[in-house]
């Protein structure tokens, strides 16, 4: 053999197997697919992010000959990202993007900071949504990280970005791909057997109490029923004889359709525990109608103590609850009153829900004001007092506190306002962070024991996160809560991302709202959670795949899809924000969509055994 040869022999050698040739194997068919990015094309993506610190924060290297790129992220700096144009994309398929990335010295102050790749959505030079891979933070070897997508209807542009965000440290990103996913099928699932009249596993046993509440058994973590059997709570969310009603309309299909069919609103719960029961759930989720308790299925109650009080009770600061005010307390005494002591011996009763999707950090706009600030804000309260007080005792004169702040007050009574701060391991923002602790351990406290001195007997089910909720949150909600819950439209939750949270808290976790929605079914799929999907064999694809990996961590207890039927076409009007998406198991003429209603029973009716 030449010299010659030799040489070329060993250039396709390495080309073949870096991950950096533009076609490689699918693991699922066997056919060959192209790579539709070029890895040594990337470009600096982070100054189209102009609400955050200038590019010139954060630092990068990039080989273009290898596709390799570091991002170094400083203490003040918040967010930086890359990113490559890719057009030759088709909208009748499903793409996989994956890269590996490799992760040093990563802080954040959230359990949602780090590093990831993203596929972003462009229409007309416009930004219009995103998916991600779930955030890493301390890997220190090269990890494969992967996310799936179909790109809607008129997008005229993706592009694929290596991105860093809410975090300090480095990350190193290669191997970029975007090619088309083969899926390899649904597998079927062996049933569980040995099932209680509840839906618990008899299998595994813990104490008979006569309700429902947790025990660490060998290592994991399981709701345990009033009949002292393993339980995992497979829930529907918005089970409601209304169903929506159409934004501008005063149409509500679903209603109108199941007037039809049933003569009473109690023949149509008990028809539709049984059907959902048939698919192998075993608890009725928030929002559902007071008919469907007596059903004799397990149930929750949602009581919105913080909104409720913000809301109608006008004990504000904002966005959020007054909790320092004495009128707070009052007002979750009259909510635990009017809604928990009737219900204290009710063994269906799995647990209290105490809100959903709170403000913890001061609102869902870009850039919101932090709690501390609206707190200082809010006059001579309570809860301006308490932030007054923390600032004392952390910087000991008002002239450290100008220093830091860069403000000029005389004295700690005439602060009425703070300037934001942005950068996350800036020491005013750890006050943020601080204060917040604070506001959680009032919040939970309060909601805690007004709930107990009423019901002493079920479980707290904390206040269904939004994904986004800081770390101070959860580690102060475990001296309080029986089970957290967190809301998580993802692809699939990032473990790490729920270990963490677990270990903040102690206490298992129950996802309360999850869903995948569908461009078939007709609906626009344009306003609410989740990146729409092309099939309803696409949303039973990624309902088994949520469900299954996720179920694994030892620390999980619960699923509750959203929801039982679609949002209307027009949106929805209650609440008045046109959410019109498939969600539902069913269509609004009470129709179950089968492919996912199959799914969902496999999967549902295996739970124990996928658990264990």
């Amino acid at each position: 053999m030449s010299s010659r040869t030799f040489f070329f022999i060993i250039i396709f050698l390495i080309a073949a197997t870096s991950g950096l040739a533009s076609v490689r194997r699918s693991r699922f068919s066997g056919m060959e697919e192209t790579n539709l990015v070029k890895n040594g094309n990337l470009q600096d993506g982070t100054e189209s992010w102009n609400t955050w610190q200038p590019k010139d924060s954060a630092e990068f290297t990039f080989n273009k000959r290898s596709g390799y790129l570091n991002i170094t992220i400083p203490d003040s700096f918040s967010l930086a990202t890359w990113y490559q144009p890719v057009k030759n994309f088709r909208k009748d398929k499903t793409y996989e993007a994956q890269c590996l990335i490799k992760t040093k010295d990563i802080l954040s102050s959230s359990p949602w900071g780090g590093a990831q790749l993203k596929i972003e959505f462009w229409e007309k030079g416009k930004w219009a949504g995103y998916v991600a891979s779930p955030t890493m933070q301390g890997t220190h070897i090269w990890h494969k990280t992967e996310c799936r997508f179909q790109v809607p209807e008129n997008v005229d542009e993706i592009r694929i970005c290596p991105f860093m965000v809410n975090c300090k440290g480095s990350a190193g990103f290669k191997n970029f791909s975007i090619t088309v996913y083969q899926p390899a099928g649904i597998p079927e699932f062996p049933e569980n057997g040995n099932i209680d009249s509840l839906g618990g596993w008899k299998n595994i046993t813990g104490k008979k109490t006569g309700f429902f509440h947790v025990e660490r058994i060998r290592n994991r973590w399981w709701i345990i029923d009033p009949e002292g059997n393993a339980f995992i709570s497979m829930g529907v969310n918005a089970m409601a004889y209304n169903g929506d009603e159409g934004l501008n309309t005063g149409v509500a299909r679903y209603r109108d359709t199941v007037s039809g069919k049933y003569e009473t609103r109690g023949e149509w719960a008990d028809s539709t525990i049984k059907r959902i029961a048939g698919l192998g759930f075993n608890t009725v989720g928030s929002w559902s109608d007071d008919e469907t308790f007596n059903a004799g299925m397990p149930y929750t109650k949602i009581l919105y103590m913080g909104d409720n009080a913000l809301y109608r009770g006008g004990i504000s600061i904002g966005c959020f609850a007054d909790v320092f005010s004495d009128e707070f307390v009052t007002w979750c005494e009259g909510i635990a009153e009017t809604e928990c002591a009737a219900r204290k011996d009710d063994p269906l009763l799995l647990g209290y829900f105490l809100d959903n999707e709170m403000k913890w950090m001061g609102g869902w706009e870009d850039n919101p004001k932090p709690l501390l600030n609206r707190y200082i804000e809010s006059g001579e309260s309570k809860g301006k007092t308490c932030a007054i007080e923390m600032l004392k005792q952390k910087y000991g004169t008002v002239e450290k506190l100008n220093e830091v702040y860069n403000i000029h007050s005389s004295d700690w009574n005439n602060i009425n306002s703070l300037p934001v701060r942005k950068g996350f391991f800036d020491r005013a923002v750890r006050d943020q962070l601080d204060f917040l602790g604070l506001v959680a351990e009032r919040y939970f406290e309060v909601t805690a024991r007004t709930i107990k001195n009423c019901d002493p007997n079920h479980m707290i089910l904390g206040c269904r996160y939004a994904y986004n909720t800081p770390d101070a949150v959860w580690a102060v909600s475990g001296k309080f809560v029986d089970i957290n819950s967190v809301n998580i439209y993802d692809q699939i939750p990032a473990e790490r991302t729920l270990k963490h949270c677990y270990k903040l808290s102690d206490r298992p976790i129950m996802i309360t709202e999850f869903s995948f929605k569908a461009m078939d079914s007709g609906l626009p799929n344009i306003k609410g959670a989740g990146t729409p999907l092309l099939t309803q064999k696409d949303r039973a694809e990624y309902y088994t795949r949520y469900v299954t990996e996720t179920v694994k961590l030892p620390f999980l207890v619960g699923f509750h899809w959203f929801k039982l039927t679609d949002q209307p076409y027009e949106g929805r009007a209650n609440p008045p924000d046109g959410e019109n998406c498939n969600y539902g198991i069913l269509n609004e003429n009470d129709e179950m969509y089968e492919t996912l209603g199959n799914a969902m029973s496999n999967v549902n009716k295996a739970i124990y055994n996928l658990a264990k």
